[in-house]
């Protein structure tokens, strides 16, 4: 449902609608558009291997580049354990999101946001989008130091 559609249900302004699921830390949809499956999902993994501060806490952490395409738990039968370190960097340093960190782990976006309650590590203000997809769109991402 879009925010319009749970605003007109529940009886409130969009606004409040988005404000309400980002401080309660409910995924909600970049810009309205709809959640990335097949191709796009795919450009997005590629995109997030490619981004250079990423790649470089991954390659740190020897963490695999798992090929995209596919479920999430065909891509990581075995998902990569979390640790505090690879966490911290990709969320704070790189600017991934819990669902970027899911596609690179294979972990539950959820399981990553309870994980980082468990180790201390805050989360970005609630409303703050995630800045690894403002790289990636105006062409940063490649050349990110």
């Amino acid at each position: 449902m879009t925010a319009n559609e749970v605003g007109a249900l529940v009886g409130a302004s969009r606004s409040t609608v988005l404000r309400s699921a980002h401080a309660l830390g409910i995924p909600v949809r970049l810009g309205g558009a709809v959640a990335l499956s097949g191709p796009d999902e795919i450009k997005l993994v590629k995109a997030l291997y490619e981004d250079q501060l990423i790649a470089s806490v991954l390659q740190a952490h020897d963490i695999p580049r798992v090929p995209p395409g596919g479920p999430i738990w065909v891509r990581f039968p075995e998902p990569i354990p979390l640790i505090a370190p690879l966490v911290k960097e990709l969320y704070w340093h790189c600017g991934a999101g819990l669902n970027h960190i899911e596609l690179l782990t294979g972990q539950p976006a959820m399981t990553v946001r309870g994980f980082m309650h468990r180790e201390g590590i805050p989360l970005r203000h609630p409303g703050g989008r995630s800045p690894f997809p403002r790289r990636w769109r105006t062409g940063q991402a490649d050349d990110a130091t």
